[in-house]
């Protein structure tokens, strides 16, 4: 059976609510609970970081949901709790690489693209500044009313 992220949480904080926690197991649901809420913030504000367009701000977030995720599973893996004869690793652990690859990806194109953007607009307006005045263009000259007319 594959068991959410959220499922966990569910448990965990079912766990504290009722003090029934096996054997001092109270730390562990903490750190679980902590865990997850990284995760879930910082998801999140990779999300908002990548709609409002910024690139590192998202790298960033991106580092530290994939770090916190990582850390969630070496915790469940060092205690036995995944993979088990009745559990198994959920969707997660092929969402979070693929998602951080993604982000990473995404932000260094977008960086690029708009470095790009940026060049080419100042050597257009360079060059429109640099341009010669008699380009073979005749240019309309203003001339002040004669005092006669």
């Amino acid at each position: 059976m594959s068991l959410s992220l959220l499922t966990f949480l569910r448990i965990y904080i079912a766990g504290l609510r009722s003090g029934k926690l096996i054997g001092g197991m109270y730390p562990e649901a903490v750190i679980c609970i902590t865990l997850m809420a990284a995760i879930a913030v910082a998801s999140l504000l990779v999300l908002l970081f990548g709609l409002l367009k910024k690139p590192i701000a998202a790298i960033v977030f991106s580092v530290l949901a994939t770090v916190a995720f990582y850390a969630l599973r070496w915790d469940s893996d060092d205690r036995g709790v995944l993979p088990s004869s009745q559990y198994r690793y959920g969707i997660a652990e092929y969402l979070y690489p693929i998602a951080f690859i993604v982000v990473i990806a995404g932000a260094i194109w977008f960086m690029v693209s708009r470095h790009i953007a940026k060049t080419v607009q100042q050597q257009l307006a360079s060059s429109a500044n640099n341009a010669p005045a008699s380009s073979g263009v005749a240019a309309a000259e203003h001339v002040a009313p004669s005092e006669t007319e």
